[in-house]
């Protein structure tokens, strides 16, 4: 995560006066980023070290059927992304480890209220869908994410994770809220997210997509919106 904790000068004896303004301060960074990338909570019974655990990601290929996946993993298409339904497996993966409505969550709920207005549970939700992103060169270098008042939820497909370099974009940090000339002489952020992170991001954030000769890879997404 591309967060860190500030010092907190004055914190009461206990800490929980420093505890509180962390968070704070961490909500307030991620809604001037515009995007968070949150872990997935591992519980007392989970002590396999494959988390989420690999039976999960091979139901999803599964699903969508392994030979299809690979081909799509492979794939050249003039198409920004190419969404597959995934079914229940995709949804049982993104949803893994991870209560999104946790109104006590001091990121996710924070962070839902700033992009929609709303809560999570309030929110519409749309059909969760498996991205593959395609290699091709006539794709726009950078573009708006998505519509107003939406939020978009990423989690990779596989467990080998995801970075700029084998198949996620690059984000304007920020751009959400900038002008036009900001946005232009500001430089992408690249995002990584290991197979048990999730990143969940304003629609209205630019982003940068892939060049031609980078490989494709894949994840599951989801967007809810007001």
């Amino acid at each position: 995560m591309a967060m860190q904790k500030r010092k907190i000068e004055n914190e009461s004896p206990n800490g929980t006066k420093r505890k509180k303004t962390e968070k704070a301060i961490i909500t307030a960074m991620a809604q001037d980023r515009g995007y968070i990338i949150i872990q997935r909570k591992k519980s007392k019974l989970q002590e396999d070290n494959e988390f989420p655990p690999k039976k999960l990601f091979e139901a999803l290929e599964n699903e969508i059927g392994k030979e299809r996946f690979q081909d799509l993993r492979r794939s050249t298409l003039a198409l920004p992304g190419v969404p597959i339904d995934g079914g229940e497996a995709s949804e049982a993966l993104l949803n893994y480890g991870i209560d999104f409505s946790d109104p006590s969550d001091p990121e996710l709920n924070p962070f839902f209220q700033d992009v929609l207005g709303c809560s999570f549970c309030e929110a519409d939700k749309a059909m969760l869908k498996v991205i593959f992103w395609a290699r091709n060169e006539t794709k726009l270098r950078r573009y708006t994410a998505g519509r107003p008042s939406t939020a978009y939820i990423y989690c990779p497909a596989t467990a080998e994770g995801l970075n700029d370099g084998n198949g996620l974009f690059r984000i304007v940090e920020g751009s959400h809220k900038m002008t036009r000339g900001n946005i232009d002489r500001t430089e992408a952020t690249p995002i990584c997210l290991q197979s048990n992170e999730i990143l969940i991001m304003s629609a209205e954030l630019m982003i940068e997509s892939l060049r031609a000769e980078e490989r494709i890879e894949e994840w599951i997404e989801e967007w809810i919106t007001t």
